[in-house]
């Protein structure tokens, strides 16, 4: 009995699998070389696994809250996300296409306002474990009106479904607003 009950849970081929993509995840070797979901986003982001830290291109969010493309002289995403510019370089009539759909979503709704569709996103991005996303749709949300309580209270709902590491994430995202002093007093 060599290894007891922690060994033998490592042992499973899919523990073994999580255990070598986490291995591979160190200081040096960005996480989307090592793959998943959120690759894209980490070599333009936040390596968090790394603690490299590049930082997000930030545009100002045009006046209707909606997506553009570059090809007609403005941002391609009114978060100010970088790939969004190159995706508008590379095919513009996808960056085109998908702006509608893009309006419907994050722009102003029939019942929901920016500021509250910008608390949903909020909450999923927190599950996410996205803290840079939350700290930029915070951002958008607090030009909607949207103040430092509403947005803890976002966070704490979400941590219901979403569990400790919603809830760290989310409170993360709103300290570091915080401490940049963007809730005046």
């Amino acid at each position: 009995m060599s290894g007891g009950r922690y060994e033998s849970r490592i042992s499973r081929p899919s523990a073994r699998k999580f255990r070598s993509i986490q291995d591979r995840a160190r200081p040096g070797i960005p996480r989307a070389e090592v793959g998943g979901a959120e690759a894209i986003t980490d070599r333009v982001g936040r390596n968090r696994r790394a603690g490299n830290v590049i930082p997000f291109a930030r545009s100002p969010i045009n006046a209707e809250g909606t997506m553009s493309d570059k090809v007609d002289g403005k941002t391609a995403s009114p978060y100010g996300y970088p790939f969004w510019d190159w995706m508008a370089k590379e095919d513009p009539d996808y960056v085109r296409a998908r702006g509608p759909l893009s309006a419907v979503s994050v722009g102003e709704g029939k019942e929901l306002s920016i500021k509250h569709r910008e608390m949903v996103i909020i909450g999923i991005l927190a599950y996410r474990g996205r803290e840079d996303g939350v700290v930029t749709h915070m951002r958008r949300a607090i030009q909607h009106g949207a103040t430092k309580r509403e947005l803890l209270e976002a966070i704490e709902s979400a941590a219901v479904p979403g569990g400790g590491p919603t809830l760290s994430t989310g409170v993360q995202a709103l300290m570091q607003l915080d401490h940049e002093g963007v809730f005046k007093k």
